[in-house]
């Protein structure tokens, strides 16, 4: 099943032949396309940063210039142009002079029972200010290495979602006279499909 499929490991875009999956569409893409120039429009007005939309140029690169995949493929910064060996083999990774050393969190138990948002920085806080760092921080911002972060977020199909609550919740009514716990995880689920 679908849901089987995205808890085995072979799931992953590096095990498929394709990148973009089978069920994206031109109306999909052109729905994504719009919410992503209203979030950019939104964030524009608020005054606070500045997006834009990068070009295909500055993506791709062009003769005289590196691209933001080329300099991502091949860790180089903004302006080297230097050419190097790419090896990926079961012994190491390795770009350069450059080893690499990869990490992926892609199950959920893999993760604490709670994550906050943000969490209080204490060597940039003080007792009058708090200096309010992301979760995922200590992955990012605080790592003391070169490194390069990425975070895929895959949304389901909410209506899906939507019937295995409503589906759990009726369950949970059904057994609520064997046990209490039951009756309150019910309670729990319809409020949170009421919001």
């Amino acid at each position: 099943t679908k849901e089987r499929n995205r808890m085995q490991s072979n799931f992953s875009t590096l095990c498929r032949g394709h990148i973009i999956p089978k069920e994206l569409d031109r109306e999909t893409t052109t729905k994504f396309l719009e919410a992503c120039e209203q979030f950019e429009r939104i964030m524009n007005d608020s005054g606070l940063v500045r997006l834009r939309r990068l070009s295909t140029d500055e993506i791709v690169g062009t003769e005289g210039k590196t691209g933001l995949i080329e300099r991502y493929f091949s860790l180089m910064p903004e302006g080297d142009t230097t050419l190097q060996d790419i090896e990926l083999s079961a012994r190491e990774m390795r770009i350069g002079d450059n080893r690499l050393c990869l990490h992926t969190l892609s199950d959920a138990e893999d993760l604490p029972g709670k994550v906050a948002t943000d969490t209080r920085y204490e060597k940039l806080s003080t007792d009058r200010s708090d200096c309010r760092l992301s979760f995922a921080s200590p992955v990012g911002l605080l790592l003391s290495c070169n490194h390069i972060y990425n975070q895929y977020v895959l949304i389901d199909n909410s209506e899906e979602t939507l019937q295995k609550f409503e589906k759990s919740a009726r369950n949970m009514q059904s057994l609520s006279r064997y046990s209490r716990s039951n009756s309150i995880n019910r309670e729990w689920i319809d409020q949170y499909l009421n919001e």
